[in-house]
């Protein structure tokens, strides 16, 4: 699978590759894996995973509010520190929510972000009677357009 992943890269090669965890693949296919791979999405990780990658998926962007232990202490830095938030992400990273994932792509100035997978929309319900309308309606102007009056006539030249 290395030799897959190097020759691929040489040749332009898209592969879409998921899994469940790094730890299925060999130690020595990991980093072919990671570093040959032009978008990465990191759904929820065990957390000796999470914290592999952490330092290669993750950066502190300084937006984690630290929590008030008790109700009435004050707070002298309301923010994490970076190395506090870099704990805070790797622990979410472990405990992501269903549809919510981390999207790193290559060559980008930041690192990766956390996005939301939302579900495909349901559509709309339509019974057979309604299709048949729907195309037989699309049947009548297409007609029109050519000029046939009747399904078996000719189009009129």
């Amino acid at each position: 699978m290395e030799e897959f992943l190097i020759a691929g890269r040489k040749y332009k090669v898209y592969v879409t590759l998921a899994a469940q965890g790094l730890s299925l693949f060999r130690p020595q296919t990991r980093p072919h894996l990671l570093g040959n791979t032009g978008g990465q999405f990191f759904f929820r990780l065990p957390y000796a995973e999470a914290r592999l990658l952490a330092p290669d998926v993750l950066e502190p962007l300084g937006s984690v509010w630290r929590q008030q232990e008790r109700p009435n202490d004050t707070i002298t830095d309301p923010l994490l520190t970076p190395t506090e938030e870099m704990g805070w992400r790797t622990r979410e990273l472990a405990s992501l929510r269903v549809g919510d994932c981390y999207w790193l792509t290559k060559g980008r100035p930041y690192k990766a972000r956390r996005v939301r997978v939302f579900p495909p929309l349901d559509l709309p319900q339509t019974s057979p009677t309604t299709f048949a309308a729907v195309l037989a309606k699309r049947t009548t102007r297409r007609n029109a357009a050519a000029g046939i009056e009747d399904e078996h006539q000719k189009p009129i030249r």
